[in-house]
């Protein structure tokens, strides 16, 4: 196991100022086939995770399988960035039940709280004001 940060995994900054994300919007029609992404994303060697709550430490939960609750709702962990330490992230997945012809839909998101990442980039006002420097970090 991955040594963790203790205590500042509660900070509420780390968890502030919105997100930088990656949404996924797979072609594929069951919550079974999005607890199977979900377990592929949070199987990825970098992060440690999942965890159920972004309010208590880590050292206080246990991790969980993505879909243990079933597939919506969000996860929390840690992502080793490399030479650059660990920083919060999480998970959540949407879905749309679909109406007349509209088939059912899924969105599975993956992100960096802002707040997080500005304690190790300078990440500024993103996606507001000036992008100088923003390319730095999101190259990372």
């Amino acid at each position: 196991m991955k040594d963790r940060i203790e205590g500042s995994f509660t900070e509420p900054d780390l968890w502030r100022g919105g997100f930088y994300e990656l949404e996924i919007v797979p072609r594929i029609g069951s919550s079974e086939q999005v607890c199977a992404l979900l377990s592929a994303l949070w199987s990825f060697p970098a992060l440690d995770g999942c965890y159920f709550r972004d309010d208590c430490d880590l050292a206080q939960q246990h991790r969980r399988q993505p879909c243990e609750n079933g597939p919506e709702g969000h996860l929390y962990g840690l992502a080793t960035l490399p030479d650059k330490g660990q920083v919060v992230c999480g998970s959540y997945t949407m879905s749309d039940a679909g109406e007349g012809t509209s088939p059912p839909a899924y969105w599975v998101s993956f992100y960096f709280p802002l707040g997080a990442l500005s304690q190790i980039f300078s990440v500024g006002a993103y996606p507001f004001g000036s992008m100088n420097g923003v390319p730095d970090w999101r190259l990372q």
